[in-house]
């Protein structure tokens, strides 16, 4: 989106907040049901959402710099499209800052108006997950509707209320950051990029310049997302047993497992078509079908559904540790090196990882193979992986793993036919059938 330079400076994000989105609920009188969305109704909010936009940029001041600008709106589509509310006129914009830690911010307004400073762009801008959760952050607020709830209890004048709403923003901040995070795990990105964003933000800021009567720490954030994930692993847990469920007959129990995965997950294509079919086996079994024939009710085995990058930082740092000292004591041991290698890949450290794996006495044995075809795939040489990969299944003939990751580059250079007869081969192993099937029904469709 291309951004216009104003010549105003960039006005207090406070108050523009309270100038700009008290316009149309005082519009609107208080609201005294304690409903807020019968004060501003989603229609009332889309008509409003251009006149807070314009009112939000007559006090910004844009950046010139187009790449960075194109960039953030590339990302903050790609997590808007992926919110409850991807259908809103969402625009974003980067405004000039200062070089205080206070100008490390972000804005979002009713609508989907959404600005960070160049400073916090930036800060995150290496990073497309990181800087997605600062983004998508901001897209939650606007998609829970969280600022007329705010503006509204404000508006109603009592200490109380402006006590309540201080509280309420504060669970906001939080509510944000957990259907940020979610938002990232449906666009496919990492769920510990919530982490690393709020982590790195507070390097530079700290808590010391917070109002912690309205915001939660960065500790408690961190927390909160730590203890998100489980919630999300719960949801996921709920797509197997709703298949589990719908094999044993129980649908009324398969349509609650499958409704509870949905709702985290609207756009997953498997919990779609499973809760669909769950749907349709219990209006058979209430009314028949039609002419009493039978029918073949799709039925996917896997969500699709990955938390990609979660582990936990004490962790990997244990394991290098580990694996550290088991090389000071016999520098070349196949295991250990292996095992570090893998810690340095789980960074992005590809050209550390290689030299670990070379150290190895016998550098062509199946599993230093596959490490490096790992280290290739992960560095986007997948016709190095190929090679590697190759040559690993010649050395042991059928093996699983590398026929996997075989399959998968395969299809990373387009090779869709051999990847599907690589994944047709594995139906038949237990561990990987699963994501075999998956596979087999994404080439199929054309998804990428």
């Amino acid at each position: 989106m291309e951004q216009r330079r104003r010549k105003q400076p960039l006005i207090r994000w406070a108050a523009i907040i309270l100038l700009i989105c008290a316009v149309p609920v005082s519009a609107s009188g208080p609201d005294r049901s304690g409903n807020d969305d019968a004060v501003v109704s989603p229609a009332m909010e889309l008509s409003a959402a251009l006149n807070l936009r314009d009112g939000f940029l007559a006090g910004a001041h844009l950046v010139d710099d187009a790449a960075l600008v194109r960039e953030v709106n590339r990302v903050g589509r790609l997590v808007a499209a992926k919110s409850d509310r991807p259908d809103l006129p969402y625009a974003f914009y980067v405004l000039e800052s200062g070089d205080g830690a206070a100008d490390y911010q972000a804005i979002s307004l009713p609508g989907g108006t959404i600005g960070l400073t160049r400073a916090l762009a930036e800060l995150l801008v290496e990073s497309e997950d990181e800087l997605a959760f600062a983004l998508a952050h901001e897209v939650a607020h606007v998609a829970l509707r969280h600022h007329l709830s705010g503006t509204q209890l404000l508006d109603r004048g009592s200490r109380a209320a402006v006590r309540y709403a201080q509280l309420l923003e504060r669970r906001q901040h939080l509510e944000a950051d957990r259907y940020g995070a979610l938002y990232l795990v449906r666009a496919g990105l990492r769920f510990s990029a919530a982490s690393d964003a709020l982590s790195r933000i507070a390097t530079i800021v700290g808590d010391h310049k917070l109002d912690l009567k309205r915001h939660p720490s960065y500790k408690q954030r961190l927390q909160a997302l730590k203890a998100f994930l489980p919630e999300l692993n719960r949801s996921r847990a709920a797509f197997e047993r709703g298949g589990e469920l719908m094999r044993e007959g129980k649908i009324d129990e398969a349509l609650g497992a499958l409704s509870v995965f949905v709702h985290q997950f609207p756009h997953s294509v498997a919990g779609r078509v499973n809760l669909g079919t769950a749907c349709l086996t219990q209006l058979a079994r209430n009314s028949g079908s039609p002419g009493g024939l039978e029918e073949p009710l799709p039925f996917l085995q896997t969500s699709g559904i990955v938390i990609r990058g979660v582990y936990d930082g004490e962790l990997l740092g244990r394991a290098r540790h580990n694996f550290q000292q088991a090389l000071a004591i016999q520098p070349t041991n196949e295991d250990a090196l292996i095992g570090l290698a893998l810690t340095e890949l789980r960074e992005g450290n590809f050209r550390v990882s290689e030299n670990l794996l070379s150290r190895s006495r016998d550098s062509a044995t199946p599993r230093i193979l596959l490490a490096r075809g790992n280290t290739c795939y992960l560095d986007d040489d997948h016709e190095g992986a190929v090679e590697l990969y190759s040559q690993a299944l010649e050395l042991n003939q059928g093996w699983s793993a590398a026929r996997k990751n075989l399959a998968l580059t395969y299809e990373a250079l387009g090779r869709d036919d051999d990847a599907t007869e690589i994944w047709l081969g594995l139906l038949d192993e237990p561990r990987l059938c699963d994501q075999a099937r998956w596979q087999l029904v994404l080439l199929q469709s054309g998804v990428d």
